[in-house]
């Protein structure tokens, strides 16, 4: 039944029941008359007094109680929160800053920005996005829209805390709450939508002669109410309906001096004493929804606040609100089974996988999703485990966890799948996976999935055998690389010896260099963990969000070999979760460290991270309570615990000794901090001064300590914390674009306020002269490896001085949404794009995109582009980062001779510059040399804010654009090849007056004109200009600015490009001006990088060096300048190695 005929059959059982019914929870308590009075009134009266089995469970503790596994003490870290303000009810600000300031992810919809379902200013994709929506006290109506939308929500396991009041605003609205409520058994008393019954009591009340300022003390069986025993009221009454929608029980509920009463114009008084209701719940809602309902909006406000805490009796009203945030946050998980079963149908909580496409692993512990239709992030192939969670207040964090056969990307084909469940309580649930390697056919793979019972890891063991006749690897000196490749959606990596992972780590390393042999990805609601059984742990690769074991062995043919490893996943977001957990499964000797974290002054520090250490090398860390507690097992041994935490100075260390089974205890109240810290950032542009975004990095002795970002509104201001000491504010805007850093020093002082001002001086802006600036291609959190938040991704992308923001997220367009209401606000030109990720084919950009659904990443290369044509209107097509691996023809895709003219623009340069970037360079240049018109760009790719160092505008394409700028005439100047790929150089290139993309029609054997003005803000060290691939002319550059004009001879058709270097080695790359002629002109062929001149040969300045002189830049090997042709390496194989499983969904510049 949906919601649209649950209303009028419930109103009309309700209008029965208020005739017949004498036992009821409403107002059944009052005399005949008072009943028949009420029943008279309207429709939503009625519904009031409705009796149901069970209405008044309280009075004889009969009422359902819910699963009370969960542990509500637990930090509701990452807890995603909104407070829906959007029909001008109360924001909640006090409220909202609590949950902020314990973690809490809260937004919070205005009125000013559209109804509940219109998320033009919000930083989300609709309601799916947040764990509990809060609904207070709405002054004006939702539309049958918005309502179907929250239902929705709530039947797909999302949860509502919806709060009233008795007074003002709430009154003569109370409708409007129990438009939502209703449907779930839970209604606000009230005779008519004018005057509500509010809750009040003689004896229990918190303020003398106010009997409506009260105490409700009588509490219900639920996880929630397990450790309160009082609440502050001030509210209206509910009444409690049992429906065919989930399960109700009241929590909070009256005693025998409590009454309702309505202040109308007879103003009656009900006394039902423990039949009144404060607080009720109702759970078990589709997929776990739940919805509670609470008539007390001052709680939240006024009752919430110190002043009032220090003045009044002490209640429970505090921990009543959290833990009901945290009890509503845990819905929405699958059903705990008895015994581990292997399930179909069903889909995890946060996970993106549909619950037809999945076989749901699950036991008491822990569920997870093995994706069995469709590809999985990264174009992983099916049979991955693509969702994992615990249960409680986790949600999805993975990205992928499943066998490589030979390092990330060779998937295995898997063609059947079998599953069983336990055969007992204490049984595993199991399921097999078979198939082959795809890209060895010869090669056979069986995977099984076994999940014991009570345990939080699965076993991911793989068989591989060779039916092939050669050994593999077929070289010597090399070794296969098999293991469980885990990715994940934002966690960080976190290794035992080294701690956070900040740079990827390739090629593989030792396992031996950990202190364990296992790895964590960590975050704040839910952990991941692996390690290998069996010896199969013996090397790994990693980065910021994924770390992949690896075995490293030879296959015989004829011969098997299995690897075998363990998923922990984790219900809390530390690494100690995975450390604790192995050292148990182990059976390692292990002692307990506990204690507590205060600042200077005394105070409780919630949530302090606190690191154990072995000498220097970080082994792992917890994250303390709310209440400023903290517990650590730790194998026994020596270690130095350190304890921080936002804003505050970490505190000295602490030495411990801890014992096999013993308790030690290691406080620390010394944490320093913190003081606020307002900045503004202004750029004057000639006299002109105007806010401008800024990158600001925190110095500490030299050493970057955090990154900061002005806010996209109000634009160029940012307030954070830092605890005491000294630091440089270093103020970055277009930093090597267009203005230098600005340096300020501040000293921090506990609990004082430092003001800190910036202006930066725009010293060059090429889009005065009509080149425009833009990264295209840039990750959000909405990725599944992205870090940088979607709600001020704007300002984040300006701070690097761009002239319009893109977004292009992993298979993902949720981004799109929050990205074009800032933009908006800012008034900027934002451009939708989608990075459609594959496992077998490679990273694509269209855009921009005009669609509203995004493109499927499962299908060919050529259905891509046509897709991103038809649906999408898209102008260019742009192939990503081609440099990072290269295939051989026989595994690349098919179809080249007709998707090679479709390709639009490939990516030059990718982040910081490395020999990746020149082997794309080299790429695009045999492309051109056979005549495919095919843009060079450059672009960031970049994934993290705040990694360091920052990466965001590293790399970008600048494209001519005359007259006002929109995101079509700059997508087709890309198509068209009007552009340069820089590192900050700015570029004027022209061929007898032809910019790049243009033809220059000319005889064989004549010459053309190449001329070029380069503006740079650091010193130019030399240019070079390029044909078909070689270096015809190399000119050293003075200064900052400056030009060069060249005779270029031509003996047939060519293609005339132009590069130039500073002495910082950043460098830019122009597309190429044709030539055309009535011959075909011959291509380098000779060097050793991008160009292949005799003359000059440019390195790769990967340690970002000086690139002083032309003889220091030339002298070092692997360079640029290499354009490849002739026999074996025709276009085709180039395009398939720049577009094929050279495109494979690799992880290192992705």
């Amino acid at each position: 039944m949906d919601r649209n005929h649950i209303r009028p059959v419930l109103l009309s059982v309700l209008l029965v029941f208020s005739v017949v019914s004498t036992g009821f929870l409403g107002s059944a308590a009052a005399a005949p008359s008072e009943q028949s009075e009420v029943a008279t009134v309207n429709s939503q009266t009625m519904a009031q007094t409705a009796t149901a089995g069970g209405a008044t469970c309280q009075l004889d503790g009969s009422c359902p109680v819910p699963d009370g596994s969960v542990d509500l003490n637990n930090s509701g870290a990452g807890v995603h929160v909104l407070i829906d303000g959007s029909h001008q009810g109360s924001t909640f600000t006090k409220f909202a800053n609590r949950l902020s300031e314990r973690g809490y992810d809260v937004d919070t919809k205005r009125s000013t920005t559209g109804g509940l379902t219109s998320w033009n200013s919000s930083s989300a994709n609709g309601l799916s996005d947040y764990d509990v929506v809060i609904i207070p006290v709405p002054q004006t109506a939702y539309s049958e829209a918005e309502q179907d939308a929250i239902d929705e929500y709530v039947r797909n396991g999302g949860s509502l805390f919806v709060v009233g009041d008795w007074t003002s605003p709430l009154q003569g609205h109370a409708g409007k709450l129990n438009d939502i409520t209703d449907p779930y058994g839970l209604h606000f008393n009230g005779e008519s939508d004018t005057w509500l019954r509010n809750i009040q009591d003689p004896t229990n009340k918190t303020v003398e002669d106010y009997e409506w300022r009260v105490v409700l003390h009588n509490t219900g069986q639920h996880p929630i109410m397990n450790t309160v025993d009082t609440v502050e009221y001030d509210g209206v009454s509910l009444n409690v309906t049992d429906t065919e929608n989930g399960t109700q029980a009241p929590l909070l509920y009256g005693d025998s001096d409590t009454y309702e009463y309505t202040y109308s114009t007879t103003e009656k008084e009900y006394p039902r004493g423990e039949r009144i209701v404060g607080a009720a719940a109702t759970w078990d809602i589709g997929d776990n929804g739940r919805v509670v309902a609470f008539g007390s909006q001052k709680s939240l406000t006024t009752y919430l606040t110190d002043e009032w805490q220090a003045e009044h009796q002490q209640t429970d009203t505090r921990p009543f609100l959290f833990r009901t945030v945290k009890w509503l946050a845990s819905s929405g998980h699958v059903e705990r089974p008895d015994k581990p079963v292997a399930v179909t149908g069903e889909r995890i909580k946060g996970g993106e996988t549909p619950a037809n496409e999945t076989i749901v692993l699950k036991n008491s512990e822990v569920a997870a999703a093995i994706g069995t239709e469709t590809n999985g992030p990264f174009g992983t192939l099916p049979g991955g485990i693509y969702d994992a969670n615990a249960y409680g207040l986790t949600t999805d964090q993975i990205g992928v966890a499943e066998f490589a056969f030979n390092n990330f990307g060779t998937w295995p084909d898997y063609e059947s799948f079998e599953y069983q469940n336990a055969t007992g309580p204490s049984g595993a649930a199991v399921v097999t996976a078979t198939g082959h390697v795809s890209t060895n056919s010869n090669v056979s793979v069986t995977t099984t999935y076994t999940l014991p019972a009570n345990s939080s890891h699965i076993w991911i063991n793989t068989t591989m055998e060779n039916g092939g006749d050669q050994r593999l690897p077929v070289n010597d000196s090399e070794r296969l690389q098999s293991g469980a490749a885990l990715s994940s959606e934002g966690q960080s990596t976190w290794l035992p010896g080294s701690g956070t992972v900040e740079e990827t780590r390739s090629p593989p390393v030792s396992a031996d260099t950990l202190d364990q042999p296992w790895a964590a990805l960590t975050g704040d609601r839910v952990s991941y963990g692996v390690w290998g059984g069996n010896g199969s742990f013996t090397s790994y690769t990693g980065s910021t969000t994924w770390v992949d074991p690896w075995l490293e062995h030879r296959l015989d043919p004829g011969g098997t070999r299995s690897a075998e490893f363990a998923l922990f996943v984790g219900s809390e977001g530390a690494s100690s979760a995975t450390s604790e957990y192995y050292n148990k499964q182990h059976g390692t000797e292990t002692g307990t460290v506990t204690g507590s974290i205060e600042s200077t002054d005394n105070e409780s520090v919630s949530q302090a991270t606190v690191t154990a250490s072995k000498g220097d090398r970080a082994f792992t860390y917890t994250v303390g309570s709310e209440t400023g507690t903290y517990e650590l097992e730790l194998p026994a041994g020596e270690y130095t615990l350190t304890a921080d935490a936002s804003g505050f100075a970490a505190s000295e260390p602490k030495s411990v000794t801890v014992t096999g089974g013993e308790t030690a205890t290691a406080d620390f109240d010394s944490l320093e901090g913190p003081a606020p810290i307002n900045v503004t950032a202004t750029i004057d542009d000639e006299g002109e001064v105007s806010p401008a975004d800024a990158r600001i990095t925190v110095l500490n002795d030299g050493t970057a300590v955090q990154t900061v970002y002005t806010q996209t509104t109000p634009a160029g201001t940012a307030s954070f914390q830092l605890p005491p000491g000294n630091y440089t504010l270093v103020f970055n805007h277009g930093t090597g674009y267009i203005a230098d850093p600005v340096e300020k020093n501040i000293s921090v002082t506990p609990g004082e306020a430092v003001s800190v001002n910036a202006t930066f001086t725009e010293e060059l802006d090429p889009s005065e002269r009509n080149w425009v600036g833009i990264d295209p291609h840039a990750h959000s959190s909405v990725s599944f490896d992205g870090k940088t938040p979607i709600d001020n991704f704007v300002a984040i992308q300006k701070s690097a001085g761009v002239d319009a923001v893109f977004i292009s997220d992993h298979n993902a367009i949720g981004g799109w949404g929050s990205m074009e209401s800032q933009a908006k606000e800012r008034g900027i030109m934002f451009i939708r794009s989608e990075e459609i990720t594959t496992g077998d084919l490679g990273h694509f950009n269209p855009y921009p995109m005009h669609g509203e659904e995004m493109i499927d990443s499962d299908g060919t290369l050529v259905e891509f582009i046509e897709e991103s044509r038809t649906r999408h209107n898209a102008t260019v097509f742009q192939v990503n980062h081609p440099g990072d691996r290269f295939v051989s023809l026989d595994s690349a895709p098919g179809q080249h001779e007709k998707y090679l003219p479709m390709v639009d623009a490939i990516e030059a340069y990718n982040g910081p510059y490395g020999e990746s970037d020149a082997a794309s360079v080299r790429g695009l240049f045999t492309l051109w040399n056979n005549g495919y018109e095919i843009t060079a760009t450059g672009v960031s790719d970049d994934h993290c804010s705040q990694c360091f160092p920052a990466k965001y505008g590293s790399a970008r394409t600048r494209a001519y654009v005359e007259g006002p700028v929109t995101p079509e005439k700059w997508a087709q100047s890309v198509k068209d090849g009007h552009t340069y790929a820089t590192y900050g150089p700015a570029v004027e290139f022209t061929v007898d007056d032809r910019m790049p993309g243009e033809t220059v029609n000319t005889t064989a054997g004549s010459s053309v004109e190449a001329s070029a003005t380069v503006r740079n803000l650091d010193e130019l060290a030399y240019a070079e200009v390029i044909r078909n691939g070689t270096t015809v002319s190399n000119v050293t550059l003075d200064g900052t600015n400056d030009t060069m004009s060249t005779d270029v001879a031509i003996d047939g058709n060519a293609w005339v490009a132009f590069r130039v270097v500073d002495e910082d080695g950043d460098r830019a790359l122009t597309s190429p001006v044709w030539i055309s002629t009535s011959q075909q002109a011959e291509s380098g062929t000779d060097g050793n990088g991008e160009s292949g001149g005799t003359t000059a040969s440019v390195a790769p300045d990967t340690e970002g060096e000086s690139a002083g002189t032309m003889a220091e830049d030339t002298a070092t090997a692997e360079s640029e300048t290499t354009a490849a042709s002739g026999p074996g390496f025709t276009a085709v194989v180039t395009l398939l190695a720049l577009v094929g499983a050279a495109l494979l969904a690799t992880r290192w510049g992705t």
